[in-house]
């Protein structure tokens, strides 16, 4: 949670690119293991759904999470069973019944009894396999073959490099030249090409002779190799790169927006993000500009529409335009947060307040720091060094904990002398701040760390 105690503008930026916190599958638990500590004359008891022993702990996926005990991963159950004893180097989370496991430097692939399914025997030297249409790519004495959930090797080591299966088809390199094969190894397009991409809706890009195009899955060139560079298309139309400038073909190869842009981003909902003489825009499918380039180009990105409406920078300070390019709110404000639930997180000399789509300020500015998101209708704010939380009114819960964590099932993460624990919406404390670190709360369930190790507690988890 030490994010949330940074009010640095790059990591407040970063936020407004992801603004997802960590989520997990977890279920209740019946068996529990009691915890007691004495603390300043009193005691805190905490029922532990499954007890802090392990170093590190996975979020259960398939009803099984990996945990890892001196040194060794292996799996437990949802009531703290272990299921697989600790024996791997490193271990991957289960997926369609099978988990990839690390043993004296190699990989293969368990069941959930622990059964080897394949034999550890793969040296991955650029991550570790992953099924893909059935099939994952494996690595021996420098060649890459195939095996299927069985464990059988389907497609015999034998290519220089591969690509992942798509619509039945994958990219491989054979003597120095990419082609496609089927789930059988067979070549259905011969090798010819310099580079091949993934097929996407029955169209593949190529490269041959430093020119990349497009070709259909039997092999047919459906767009003669001719642009520097390509991507693949979006809402019917390509984005191509010639003479160092980007534009947008359709699928017949015809040229629809004439390469212009110093970069540009690919179609969605009839719009794309260009920039233009260093600056920022917005182009409708006829390449009219629906923003005209006028505004900052963010170092982390284009912009993108939220809640119909897009945060952008002009001369260092921000404003929002609608989808027409009408400017509903003039740049004004140091920094500016996307549109959620028709409000928006800014910042003014300094404090940070919350407006509505007519850029009237429903909060005040007076905030040091925000997260800008609403989670279950709070954000947690910074003010005079505490931190507390206000709903789309005001401060819900006065600023006075060292640090603060989102709102998960009615529960909220906070800080006080170094410890985390967790509050109601009323800013009532449920579970004692104790723990070295912890997580939200799902499906009644939250991983928390303490002395130096992790486990899942409970709601039931009550401090006296």
């Amino acid at each position: 949670m030490n994010i949330v105690k940074s009010n640095l503008k790059a990591l407040f930026i970063l936020t407004l690119l992801a603004m997802t916190f960590t989520s997990y599958s977890t279920s209740n638990f019946s068996n529990k293991v009691h915890a007691q500590e004495k603390e300043n004359g009193s005691h805190k008891t905490c029922q532990f759904a499954i007890e802090a022993q392990y170093e590190e702990i996975g979020f259960f996926s398939e009803d099984l999470a990996r945990v890892l005990k001196n040194g060794k991963w292996g799996f437990i159950d949802e009531t703290g069973k272990v299921i697989i004893e600790p024996q791997f180097d490193d271990a991957k989370d289960f997926s369609e019944g099978l988990a990839w496991i690390k043993k004296n430097g190699k990989w293969g692939c368990i069941d959930k009894t622990g059964k080897v399914i394949i034999e550890p025997q793969f040296y991955c030297l650029f991550g570790v396999p992953f099924f893909s249409e059935g099939l994952a790519w494996v690595e021996k004495n420098g060649k890459w073959g195939c095996m299927d959930k069985n464990g059988n090797m389907v497609i015999e080591p034998q290519f220089g490099i591969k690509g992942k299966f798509s619509e039945g088809l994958a990219g491989v390199l054979k003597d120095k030249k990419y082609g496609y094969i089927d789930k059988t190894g067979n070549f259905v397009i011969e090798p010819q090409f310099d580079d091949a991409e993934l097929f996407l809706k029955g169209l593949a890009r190529v490269k041959k002779n430093g020119k990349w195009g497009y070709i259909d899955k039997t092999g047919k060139v459906i767009i003669e190799p001719q642009f520097d560079d390509a991507e693949h298309f979006s809402e019917d139309l390509g984005k191509v790169k010639m003479n160092g400038k980007w534009g947008y073909i359709d699928k017949t190869g015809k040229v629809i927006i004439e390469p212009q842009f110093d970069d540009a981003e690919l179609f969605s909902e009839g719009l794309a993000w260009i920039k233009k003489n260093g600056q920022c825009g917005c182009i409708e499918k006829s390449g009219q500009f629906v923003i005209e380039p006028q505004f900052d180009c963010s170092l982390f990105g284009f912009p993108f529409f939220s809640d119909s409406t897009v945060n952008l920078e002009k001369n260092g300070l921000w404003g929002y335009m609608d989808k027409t390019g009408n400017m509903i709110i003039e740049p004004q404000f140091d920094i500016a947060s996307e549109f959620s639930e028709g409000l928006a997180w800014v910042e003014k000399n300094g404090k940070w307040g919350c407006i509505d789509k007519t850029g009237k300020f429903v909060i005040e500015p007076q905030f040091d720091y925000v997260w800008p998101h609403f989670t279950e209708g709070l954000v947690w704010v910074k003010k005079n060094e505490k931190w507390g939380y206000v709903n789309k009114k005001g401060i819900a819960i006065e600023p006075q904990f060292d640090g603060a964590g989102p709102f998960s099932e009615g529960m909220g993460e906070v800080e006080k002398d170094g410890k985390w624990g967790y509050i109601d919406k009323t800013g009532k404390i449920i579970i004692e701040p104790q723990f070295d670190d912890t997580l939200p709360f799902k499906k009644s369930l939250a991983k928390v760390k303490k002395n130096g190790k992790w486990g899942f507690i409970n709601k039931n988890c009550t401090a006296h």
